[in-house]
């Protein structure tokens, strides 16, 4: 237990390790906020993107064996011909690192392009499973398909792409890893996440196990072991637009670069021919000489969302670290900060980036105002200000309302920095196995992102005497913050009866 003294608030402090994250609750009389640190035990928390369809959670680690589903790999050349064959435009090579590019490509120019042949989508999970696939969201439904086909061997149309995808143990997504290796992930995000995910998708299985899903594969096919790899490897491969039909898909191909090194190169789709064939592209966003690496920006994911999700890593650049933090269902506001968030679009339960080259965001720091609000600001939350209210909290509420959320975060961010701190040595030199380094640079990512945070907050708290605070923004806005003319002073002695108005 801390106490501070100036803002009389209390943080209540414990460890929850078998959580999604580390979260930390700030209850400060009548308050309260969930962040990404600690949580107490009376709080239940749930995953943000837990429920999806009928199933929620994902990905564990696996130890899927070739001889339950009976593919080996097979090399490249089997995935070339079978992609030439379905239309897939290709001016890369394909190596163990990733897309290789076969010839010069200037800014702009295409890499490659899947054709719909060869996709795996919602429409041909529903064609090979039937229309009970319409129970489950997108990405489990492609999983299942993934499964399906991979249990039919040479027999399956996609048997020359399925053939090259990785097993468990040469995939790098953290939960693959050994219980040797994930100890190089001990306090960053990416540890808590993949400690919860893991029951979170035996739920899952178990859900589907309940619902007669097993009955529609071969015998010793529908196991924990081999669904988790179709989940993971789905997750990993996978990308969304709004304008394909389901949003998310598998395209052969493309997936190579998804599960490579970052770089500059955008994937996007396209419309192409009479019928509008969509297309799944990589186009370099730099030139790009013959034998160079091809790989794709991931849209502004963090460092650690990259290794939980595709089993790669930045190197070098700005930190990121990604903060969770939710409105406790304790606060005694509860019910109209909920309200306040759904109006702006936002969840009770809210993830926001810190990059070490920028302020933190701003609606960070109005979600935290939000939550912090006590009795003596409480009248914002009023439903006759429920339109404007987030508009108040992107601006100082009250000094002791600044104090709270700055102290909050502050409290926040060093509590994870320690955990870091504390963690174990990572392996390194020359040595190091490529776990070790994916770990290491999440490790630094998240340090150095924790650091700036820290730094800013800080010296926004040096300021707290200098901002201008709800109460002198609205008597400035009705123009009553300056001197009182004296044509505006009344006497309280005079008569104002009408009959004694000189004009009347």
């Amino acid at each position: 237990v801390k106490q501070r003294e100036q803002s009389m608030a209390l943080f209540e402090w414990s460890q929850a390790a078998s959580m999604h994250k580390t979260m930390l609750i700030a209850m400060a009389l009548g308050c309260s906020v969930l962040t990404s640190a600690f949580v107490p035990s009376s709080v239940v928390f749930r995953h943000a993107s837990g429920a999806r369809g009928m199933v929620v959670g994902r990905h564990k680690n696996l130890a899927l064996r070739n001889s339950v589903l009976g593919l080996k790999a097979a090399d490249n050349s089997a995935l070339v011909s079978w992609l030439e064959e379905n239309g897939v435009k290709n001016s890369c090579t394909l190596t163990p690192e990733g897309l290789q590019a076969s010839s010069d490509l200037k800014n702009g120019a295409e890499a490659c392009s899947s054709s719909p042949k060869v996709y795996l989508t919602e429409a041909t999970a529903k064609e090979a499973l039937g229309s009970k696939i319409d129970e489950l969201d997108t990405e489990t439904a492609i999983a299942l398909q993934l499964l399906l086909e991979k249990s039919k061997g040479s027999e399956s149309f996609w048997a020359p792409w399925i053939a090259t995808l990785p097993e468990a143990d040469a995939f790098d997504v953290p939960f693959f890893w050994s219980a040797d290796e994930k100890k190089f992930l001990e306090g960053t995000t990416v540890a808590t996440e993949v400690e919860e995910l893991e029951d979170a998708l035996r739920d899952e299985f178990q859900q589907l196990q309940t619902a007669g899903w097993g009955e529609k594969f071969p015998d010793g096919s529908f196991t924990f072991e081999n669904y988790a790899w179709a989940v993971c490897t789905t997750s990993a491969r996978s990308v969304t637009f709004e304008k394909f039909p389901g949003k998310t898909l598998v395209a052969p191909l493309i997936d190579n670069a998804l599960t490579s090194a970052p770089g500059s190169a955008k994937v996007g789709l396209g419309f192409e021919g009479m019928f509008r064939e969509p297309r799944i592209k990589v186009t370099v966003s730099q030139t790009s000489q013959s034998g160079s690496m091809v790989g794709v920006d991931f849209d502004g994911k963090s460092t650690s969302k990259l290794l939980f999700r595709h089993g790669v890593a930045k190197e070098g650049g700005a930190g990121e670290v990604e903060a969770t933090f939710a409105v406790s269902p304790l606060d005694r506001f509860a019910d109209d900060k909920f309200d306040i968030l759904e109006l702006n679009g936002y969840e009770a339960e809210q993830s926001f980036v810190l990059r070490s080259d920028s302020p933190p965001p701003e609606a960070m720091m109005a979600f935290m105002r939000l939550v912090c609000i006590k009795a003596q600001d409480a009248f914002l939350l009023e439903s006759v200000f429920r339109n404007d209210a987030w508009g108040f909290m992107l601006d100082p509420v009250s000094p002791e309302n600044e104090e709270l959320a700055l102290d909050t975060l502050i409290a926040t961010f060093e509590g994870a920095l320690e955990e870091l701190l504390d963690a174990p040595p990572i392996p390194g030199g020359a040595g190091a196995s490529k776990r070790a380094k994916l770990a290491q640079a999440v490790r630094e990512s998240e340090m150095k992102a924790l650091r700036a945070a820290i730094v800013f907050l800080e010296q926004d708290k040096k300021t707290l005497d200098e901002k201008e605070y709800y109460q002198e923004r609205r008597l400035r806005s009705l123009n009553l913050d300056r001197p009182v003319d004296d044509s505006e002073i009344v006497d309280p002695d005079i008569d104002f009866r009408r009959e004694n108005v000189p004009w009347n």
